[in-house]
């Protein structure tokens, strides 16, 4: 009764009285990791629940860069979050996005605003709170429409609901924001914050095949998320994105020609990117037999493997 009470009491950040229930599980179980962890934990807040409610001349910021401190902290003495600590954690996060709230009421939110607003979208996303991380990453983008790792963080919200839910239709959500934010930007994919296990089975796989070196699995990433894209249901690309695509495709196959080594695998990567991208919408969403043809022959002269994956994928479709 005592664990199951403690758990109540921390959902409504009545911290004095969760910490006696805790201190007495503790005194009958001395050497349990999972309550020396909660008692460390609720102690450890309960010096700072004055700040959950003024912050007095301490920006908002504060407070979430202190729950990351105590998030690294726990690590560090290698306590693992439970049942007590994750209320603990979903009434402190809580409370942190109220006070945005109300700074937004008083004041509005500015770019500055931006690391706060995706620094809690990804607290709230691990608790599995969809619907605030969303709000969250919408906002985020109203303030910079051109912030790739708004797109990568919506993606991975999406793809991770779908996992809890079932909901395969939020997965070509999620892929179709990805691979927008792949459009902005390739190279800014947020690697250690990603949740889903759909995109962190992908990571792991490439983290693998290139040993741990983050810049080329950073280049090659997008190539392997789009070759898990090829459904009809991701967003259909406008003609005015298909024609940007191929300009770049024009100007990375000239590139190439050029570049220097250090930089041929980087562009050669971005190029792919392009090929994949208009490959799939002239299967799926545009009709052009000639054109996706000279892609075809382009795509199996730079990169003989990719250009057999995407041929595997093709004998299923069409």
């Amino acid at each position: 009764m005592n664990y199951e009470s403690t758990i109540h009491l921390l959902e409504k950040g009545e911290f004095a009285e969760a910490i006696n229930l805790v201190g007495e599980l503790l005194e009958e179980n001395p050497d349990d990791l999972d309550f020396i962890s909660a008692y460390y934990s609720i102690k450890y807040w309960q010096n700072r629940e004055h700040l959950l409610y003024n912050l007095k001349n301490k920006p908002l910021s504060y407070l979430i860069e202190e729950w990351e401190k105590f998030e690294a902290k726990l690590k560090e003495k290698k306590y693992k979050h439970n049942s007590i600590t994750l209320a603990l954690k979903k009434f402190i996060i809580q409370k942190i996005v109220q006070q945005l709230r109300n700074k937004f009421n008083r004041e509005g939110l500015e770019d500055s605003d931006l690391p706060l607003l995706l620094s809690l979208a990804k607290q709230l996303l691990s608790l599995h709170d969809f619907n605030g991380a969303r709000e969250l990453l919408t906002y985020s983008k109203h303030l910079n429409d051109h912030n790739p790792v708004i797109y990568f963080l919506m993606g991975d919200t999406f793809c991770l609901e779908a996992e809890i839910s079932g909901n395969t239709q939020l997965y070509f959500k999620g892929l179709s924001i990805i691979r927008d934010g792949y459009l902005l930007d390739a190279n800014h994919f947020p690697l250690e914050d990603v949740q889903s296990k759909f995109l962190n089975n992908i990571i792991k796989e490439l983290n693998f095949i290139y040993e741990g070196q983050i810049q080329r699995l950073q280049a090659w990433l997008s190539i392997y998320i789009l070759l898990k894209s090829f459904h009809p249901e991701l967003r259909k690309l406008t003609v005015d994105e298909i024609a940007e695509v191929e300009e770049e495709i024009q100007r990375l196959e000239k590139e190439i020609l050029e570049v220097s080594e250090k930089y041929y695998e980087k562009t050669l990567a971005r190029l792919i990117f392009y090929y994949l991208i208009l490959i799939h919408s002239l299967i799926y969403h545009y009709s052009d037999d000639e054109r996706l043809n000279e892609i075809l022959i382009q795509l199996e002269k730079f990169s003989p493997k990719i250009y057999n994956e995407v041929m595997k994928i093709l004998s299923k479709e069409l």
